[in-house]
C-alpha cells in the first residue's frame, strides 16, 4: 500500500451520503443490492481493494447475514440480505484492510471468512454500535481517519494506527456515536 488506496464501500441506502463522504467513493448500498448481486465486489477497476468499509445491520439472532435498509423502512428490514459468507468464498482480499460499522461486527462468523480471504485486518466493534444517519460521525469518522492514515503510513502496523485514529475521535467524544466507536479494535484471526 502506499498513495491513494482502492476502496470498496458498502452501506444502507440512508447512510449513502455520510460514507460517500467518509470514504471519498461512491458506495453501494442495500437496497437496491442484495447479497447475490455482489459478484466481483473486492476489486476496483480489475485490481484489489486495499480497504474495505461495511455499514450495514447486524442482528444477533442472524450472525452470518448483514441486512439493508432503505430510506423509507422504519427500522432496518431482515427483507434486504446485504451480505452472506456466500460473498466471501471467491473473494481474494489480497491484504486489504476491513472496517465493519455493522452492529455485532466483531462476534460475526463472517470476520473469520474475511481473513481466510486474504484480509491484514478487520476492525470492528461488539454489541450494538451506533450511527448517526447521514453525519460522518463515529465509525465513519474513524474509518475515514484510519484510511487516510494507512494512505500516509502504509508501512505502520494497523492496530498502531487505529490507536492513532481512536484518539482523534477523543475530541469529540462528547457524542456518544464517537464513544461507542471508542470500543471498535481488531479483531483477532482464529488459527486454524
Amino acid at each position: 500500500m502506499g498513495g491513494e488506496l482502492r476502496v470498496f464501500a458498502y452501506c444502507t441506502e440512508p447512510a449513502r451520503e455520510a460514507v460517500a463522504v467518509a470514504m471519498g467513493v461512491e458506495p453501494v448500498t442495500s437496497p437496491p443490492l442484495a447479497s447475490d448481486g455482489l459478484g466481483g465486489w473486492w476489486q476496483v477497476d480489475g485490481k484489489p481493494v486495499d480497504f474495505c468499509y461495511f455499514r450495514l445491520h447486524g442482528h444477533p439472532m442472524y450472525p452470518e447475514a448483514w441486512f439493508g435498509e432503505s430510506e423509507d423502512d422504519a427500522l432496518p428490514s431482515l427483507a434486504y440480505v446485504a451480505f452472506t459468507a456466500e460473498n466471501l468464498v471467491d473473494a481474494d482480499l489480497a491484504d486489504a484492510v476491513v472496517v465493519l460499522a455493522n452492529c455485532y461486527g466483531a462476534t460475526s462468523p463472517l470476520v473469520q471468512g474475511f481473513y481466510e480471504a486474504g484480509a491484514r485486518a478487520v476492525i470492528a466493534g461488539s454489541g450494538p454500535n451506533l450511527a448517526a444517519g447521514n453525519m460522518v460521525v463515529g465509525t465513519d469518522l474513524l474509518a475515514r481517519t484510519l484510511l487516510r492514515m494507512l494512505e500516509m503510513f502504509p508501512e505502520v502496523d494497523v492496530a498502531k494506527l487505529l490507536h492513532m485514529a481512536r484518539a482523534r475521535l477523543l475530541l469529540t467524544a462528547w457524542r456518544e456515536s464517537e464513544r461507542d466507536t471508542l470500543e471498535f479494535h481488531v479483531v483477532e484471526k482464529v488459527a486454524g
